[in-house]
């Protein structure tokens, strides 16, 4: 599963699975995007909140 996505956007392949091991940081631009297993100033309750009231409008 890690390697969902690099098939089609090679680039991807090192920040998203490493080199041989799981990735500790990865900076975009010189701002740290991933650390430690986390998302740094990605709200989860806010993103998780707004995908639920997205859900709530779509009729199945």
């Amino acid at each position: 599963m890690d390697y969902v996505g690099t098939r089609h956007d090679p680039l991807s392949l090192i920040p998203r699975v490493g080199i041989g091991m799981a990735t500790d940081m990865t900076m975009i631009n010189g701002r740290i995007v991933w650390q430690k297993g986390e998302f740094p100033g990605l709200d989860e309750a806010k993103l998780f909140a707004d995908a639920e009231a997205a859900l709530a409008t779509v009729e199945f």
